[in-house]
This record gives structure tokens, sequence and C-alpha cells, in this order.
């Protein structure tokens, strides 16, 4: 009989190269415990990274009510919650934390329930009263959890204020991953990725682009569309500002991302709300100068003044733009001052206790 610790993962959409910052949290841990747990993570339908090791991957289909695609995800959740034993579950995000509700009613099974706060969305507009009342209810729920983490300060400072003690663990990156040097790298090539979504204020970077256009430089967003009509906005926001710089690239696999940070002049992130970008971490272990926006989740990167942009002018972010690709060395980060990978799945190891 296998005698490993059973994990039940919750709320990342796949480990397959998927986009978004959950995924990419789960596909480290996983990758990282699967030798030493058994691992059973739930996902949405899509292809599983390789060399990750024995996981049961179950899968559900996506919805498209009340704007998320996990309705069906958490529904099957609940019930693999109420039905199987496991001795770590862990939730990520605030979808997953109503699920502690079961979790704890069935106080006999004694689980372990981690949950990971990456981001406070539920300030954002597009959600909702109904969505908002729900966020809130489950953060709430967190006081019931063995183990709260923060993926940064600002998140802690956040559920400080709500009652709920937290230990901070950040995202990481990795250390093997060989930064390329800016020289060599394609000319005036500056990238933004994520999903396309409001609240990454791609609009912003959309807008400086006419300032920058006589300056060669040219923009590339990727990532793909959430189920809002944001991308769709954007679109026609490029047919009307007529810049021809800008280009939508979709998605793409994770290694491509990381090939495209490794050869662009610049990357920009221009949120308005955020957790821990993976994306500014995976740009700073390519060796990318960076510009970010400035708000509180990229200022506890605590990065100098020089590399933050006003996230509401579009002519603040043209200028520091121009200054980053004329001397674009100064806006290089060194990738020592972040934790690997391994050092961040060594800390949840530790407070879970478990084994190497």
């Amino acid at each position: 009989m296998d005698a490993r610790p059973r994990v039940l993962i919750v709320g990342a959409r796949g480990i397959g190269g998927n986009e978004g910052g959950v995924e990419k949290f789960a596909e480290e841990f996983v990758r990282r415990i699967a030798r030493s747990c058994q691992v059973t993570l739930l996902s949405l339908p899509g292809s599983m990274a390789a060399n990750i090791g024995d996981v049961e991957l179950l899968t559900t289909r996506r919805s498209r009510f009340m704007r998320t695609d996990k309705l069906f995800y958490y529904s099957v959740a609940a019930r693999i919650c109420l039905t199987r034993r496991f001795s770590h579950v862990i939730l990520l995000g605030l979808n997953s934390a109503m699920l502690l509700l079961p979790l704890r009613l069935l106080f006999w099974r004694s689980v372990n329930v981690v949950v990971r706060s990456g981001s406070v969305d539920y300030v954002l507009d597009k959600w909702g009263l109904v969505s908002k009342f729900y966020f809130k209810r489950a953060e709430g729920l967190l006081r019931f959890a063995d183990l709260v983490v923060a993926v940064a300060p600002s998140i802690q400072r956040h559920l400080a204020r709500r009652g709920i003690l937290s230990v901070v663990i950040p995202n990481g990156l990795s250390r093997s991953a060989i930064p390329r040097p800016v020289a060599g790298r394609e000319r005036g090539h500056v990238v933004a990725v994520g999903r396309v979504t409001a609240q990454k204020n791609y609009r912003l970077l959309i807008e400086a682009a006419p300032l920058l256009r006589d300056h060669g430089v040219r923009i590339s967003i990727i990532g793909g569309a959430d189920l809002s009509d944001e991308g769709t906005r954007l679109r026609l926001l490029v047919e009307q500002r007529r810049c021809d710089n800008v280009t939508f690239a979709g998605v793409l696999d994770r290694t491509l991302v990381l090939e495209r940070l490794a050869t662009a002049s610049l990357y920009v992130n221009c949120s308005v709300h955020e957790g821990m970008s993976n994306s500014v971490l995976e740009a700073i272990q390519q060796g990318t100068p960076v510009l970010l926006s400035d708000i509180e989740a990229n200022r506890d990167l605590g990065l100098p003044e020089a590399f933050y942009f006003d996230p509401k002018s579009p002519t603040d972010l043209a200028k520091r733009i121009e200054s980053a690709l004329a001397h674009p060395s100064d806006f290089v980060v060194d990738p020592e001052r972040f934790r690997s990978w391994d050092e961040v799945v060594e800390k949840y190891r530790h407070y879970m206790n478990l084994p190497d």
C-alpha cells in the first residue's frame, strides 16, 4: 500500500503550460512534490506538462456562467472533498476557499488545508454584487484553514486587516534559465504578457503606441482573452488609433513565451491590479529589461524608482519606454534578488510537513 501523503490541489486550470499565475505555481509545485506525495489535481480540459511525474489529473468541462469558466469545476471539487480522503488539500485563490466549508464539516478526517491567496480580485469593478459577496464570505472562511499563504506583503497586510493570519511565500523564478544579454536582442521590440483583462490595463500600452511609432517601437501583447469583451474593445481601439505597431499574439505555450521574453528589448507590466506577477519574474529570469506600473503589488518587488510609471498616463509610459530602450542595461534586474522555485516549494514543504 502506498504510504505517501495524498495531496489534492484545486484552483488551477491545468499544468500543461497554461497561462496564469495560479497555473504557473501549480506546475512548479507539482513538479517538485510528485515523487514524495500522491498528487491529485483538478483541471479544465488541456494537456499536462511533461516531466511532471505520477499525477492523477481529474478533468471537468468549462462553463461560461457569471464570467467564470469554473462553475462545473468547483461543483466537482466539492464532491471530491466530500467523498475522497486526502491528507493535504491546497486551495489556490479565493475562488477555491469556499471549499473550506465541506472540508471542515468532515472534521473527523483531520485534513490539513492550505489556502494560497495570490490576489484580492473582488475589489475590481468587473465583479458584481453577488460575486463580491461570495469572495468576501470565502475570504472570511480562511480563518478555518491550517495555513494561509499570501504571495506578497500587500496581500498579507490586506488579510491582517480582515483579522486573518498568513505567511508570505512569494512566487519564484527559475535558476536554470541563463539570462540573455541585452545586446543582440530584437531592437525596439516591447512585450507585455498576461491574459487580456481590464486589470492588465493594456489600453494604456495601446494609447502609448502612437507616441512611439516614429522611434521604431513595436509592441506585442501575449495572452488570451477572458470571458469579458475586453479583447474586442482593445482590438477596436487599435483600429481607431491606427496602431500598426501593436500586435496581439494570443495564447502561446510557456516555452514560446520565455523565448519571446529572451529576445525582446523590453518587458512592460502596465496592470492596475496584480498579486505577484509571474510574468514579471519570468522577464527578470530571462534578463529582459522591465518597466512596471506604479501599484502596490509591483512596489512589493522593491525595484528602484526609475522602473515604475504612472498607470494612468500613456505619455509617462511612452517616455519611460524611450528611456529604457536607450539605456536597457539600467532596467535589468538581478534575479538573485528573488527566491528560486526550489526555495519556494521548500517553504511549503516546511509548513505542510511534506516529505522530501
